[in-house]
């Protein structure tokens, strides 16, 4: 796995910054050193931006940030992989593994170094969860309870999607089975399905519960430090003017369907979808795809105590979309990332499932994960590709969304860094055919036009473009 996330992911080294590298990393004199880091305290999201300082102090390149995000990813993969063979079959383990390493939708959180925020909280969510599984085969499991706490803190000062760790820690324990490939001579403690009069000893259970309070503690502590934050109430108050909740519920739930066809796609896939152009009054799309999650929630919980994995996989997946893509409204309704930590679920379930057949048991299954990693790795290799430069990126955005007025915008601006200036007021002069009441496209052009000399020697006008 180690050799295949290598192979898969160097080849994004050399790509360049993109987007909201600029903003964030680039041009954020306060991440370009561990001493602007410690004097722009307190912020939010400090832990991430002290992996950029860390960067930066190691070099300004963007090879640097991307070998960190490969490290991370890593990390995460084989947290993963550590934590599903502890609660089923070893290959299904290792084939969710293969593919949350692989599987292109990953690009975007590992490969865009913004995306970084995504991939790198993951890394002490997975840990904390780590620690809780630890904590099950210890007779004083208290420290090990404690240093799950501590990295749940961590992930919250990563980012702040990091608070619904609690109802993940509490669904995977809820969802425990005996592994069906558990070694014989290795002592397991019993989870849902377990016999009655197999339960945990009384301390171990008290632990568990202190574990849980500490948890809800540390929450409730978060929540309350984010509403006195300036800061993050200037982003509620944002997010409250760029659509009601009730056309927001209605975009988020044919995200959620955008999404879940980006996990099947190995190409294709679309890092800028112009979702909110979609009509996010409730139409047939929304209503249909709303029944589609209510049902497929209800079966889940309901079939807790006869198949568990089911219950885990489908909630999982729910869970870690409810953070970014719920009541709460975001300029972009969906984007890739979002999927880092939610695909595990649905592809545990397609896992467990081959597992049991026919198919699953014979030694073919190995031949087939092997090719499926060889697949998985070229597709997400050619993804990369894609990152080699802004152009290359608005443009393959572009190709995917013809009628995306952003993407025209700031595949323009990526023209005019490059010194294109036909192309870029070509881009320009589409992006205000597509969408005449924005003013960027207009506002870019204009700049465009009063800075443009054959050298192309001026500096680069600031940027007009939301966040992606």
């Amino acid at each position: 796995m180690v050799l295949a996330i290598a192979a898969t992911w160097s080849g994004s080294l050399n790509a360049s910054f993109q987007f909201d590298d600029w903003n964030v990393i680039v041009h954020e004199t306060r991440v370009h050193s561990l001493s602007a880091w410690w004097h722009s305290l307190p912020g939010i999201r400090a832990v991430l931006k002290l992996s950029y300082a860390l960067n930066f102090e190691l070099g300004t390149s963007a090879v640097g940030f991307r070998l960190f995000n490969i490290g991370v990813h890593l990390l995460n993969t084989l947290l993963v992989f550590s934590l599903l063979s502890r609660r089923g079959p070893l290959f299904a383990a290792l084939l969710v593994a293969a593919v949350f390493a692989l599987d292109p939708v990953q690009t975007e959180a590992v490969t865009y170094i913004s995306g970084r925020s995504s991939s790198f909280v993951a890394l002490p969510c997975l840990a904390a969860l780590w620690c809780w599984e630890l904590a099950l085969d210890q007779p004083n499991p208290r420290w090990t309870h404690a240093a799950g706490v501590t990295c749940y803190i961590l992930a919250l000062a990563i980012k702040e999607t990091a608070w619904i760790l609690p109802v993940a820690v509490v669904l995977w324990h809820f969802t425990r089975c005996q592994p069906l490939a558990a070694a014989p001579d290795r002592e397991r403690r019993p989870g849902p399905t377990a016999p009655a009069g197999a339960s945990p000893s009384r301390a171990i259970r008290r632990s568990e519960g202190h574990a849980l309070l500490a948890y809800a503690a540390v929450a409730l502590i978060a929540a309350v430090v984010a509403l006195a934050s300036p800061t993050y109430r200037h982003l509620l108050q944002t997010s409250l003017t760029t659509r009601s909740i009730q056309d927001n519920l209605s975009l988020q739930v044919q995200a959620w369907g955008f999404l879940s066809l980006e996990l099947i796609r190995l190409a294709g896939l679309n890092a800028d979808p112009p979702l909110a152009d979609v009509a996010s009054s409730a139409g047939l799309p929304a209503i249909l795809w709303a029944i589609t999650w209510s049902s497929l929630a209800i079966v889940a919980c309901r079939a807790r105590q006869r198949s568990p994995q089911l219950t885990f996989g489908v909630l999982w997946f729910f869970l870690w979309l409810l953070p970014t893509n719920s009541l709460l409204p975001r300029l972009d309704a969906a984007n890739d990332r979002q999927l880092y930590l939610a695909l595990i679920g649905p592809v545990w379930i397609l896992a467990v499932a081959i597992t049991h057949t026919t198919f699953g048991h014979s030694a073919y299954r190995w031949a087939a994960l092997a090719v499926l990693t060889l697949v998985l790795g070229a597709a997400a290799h050619s993804r990369n590709s894609i990152y080699r430069t802004e152009v290359a990126f608005w443009q393959d955005a572009l190709e995917r969304s013809p009628a995306n007025a952003r993407a025209a915008n700031n595949l323009g601006f990526a023209y005019e860094l490059e010194c294109r200036v036909a192309e870029a007021t070509r881009q320009f002069e589409r992006a205000i055919a597509l969408q005449p009441d924005d003013f960027r496209a207009r506002v870019n052009l204009r700049f465009l036009h009063a800075r443009a000399t054959p050298a192309c020697s001026p500096p680069p006008p600031p940027r007009l473009a939301s966040e992606r």
